[in-house]
């Protein structure tokens, strides 16, 4: 018995062709688009000033609302490059040399984030309750709430997110949103 090989044959009609290219095309021009994106968004602020967690832009989650200040800036650089030795060091001398209360309200929470990168806790609350010192706003209470709710602890944790609702401008179109989430964090540890 002899086996007869047989060979498929693989043809496109032009309409599958061109179909397939313009997939191509819109696949290639997406990624264009999104690496664009991310370039932009990288380099867009660089070197900059002001990070603006204070709340008034009706902020909660504590994330930039405006450019990131230079001494802010500088450490968030040695963060990124897991020196946080260098960004302790860098967040200190600009400490000793910030010109204004909010450079250094941002200086500290830096510094608080620092330390929750590093494991230091009691060290994070420490600055974030220096930056409480400067202003009370959501941002700074909302970072002392998770910290303690690292640590476990419960009534720290609840009473932070609580301080965090009460000094919330309700005035911003935001702010009944987060005041809702941050209650339903509360319910959802028990009180």
């Amino acid at each position: 018995m002899s086996e007869k090989k047989s060979k498929v044959k693989f043809s496109l009609s032009k309409k599958k062709t061109a179909s397939i290219i313009a997939t191509a095309v819109v696949l290639l021009l997406a990624c264009g688009a999104g690496v664009l994106v991310s370039w932009l968004q990288h380099n867009a602020g660089k070197g900059n000033t002001a990070q603006n967690n204070n709340g008034s832009g009706g902020n909660v989650s504590g994330l930039p609302t405006t450019p990131v200040l230079t001494s802010v800036a500088e450490a968030q650089k040695f963060e990124d490059q897991g020196n946080y030795d260098a960004a302790q060091r860098s967040i200190s001398q600009s400490l000793t040399s910030a010109s204004s209360s909010n450079e250094k309200y941002q200086l500290y929470l830096e510094q608080g984030v620092t330390y929750e990168n590093q494991q230091q806790y009691d060290n994070a609350i420490a600055a974030y309750n220096n930056a409480k010192l400067i202003e009370e706003t959501p941002a700074v209470y909302e970072a002392i709430a998770r910290v303690a709710g690292i640590l476990g602890n419960k009534q720290l944790e609840i009473d932070s997110l609580n301080k965090a609702i009460a000094v919330m401008d309700m005035t911003k179109s935001r702010s009944a949103g987060d005041k809702q989430q941050l209650e339903d964090q509360i319910r959802g540890l028990g009180q």
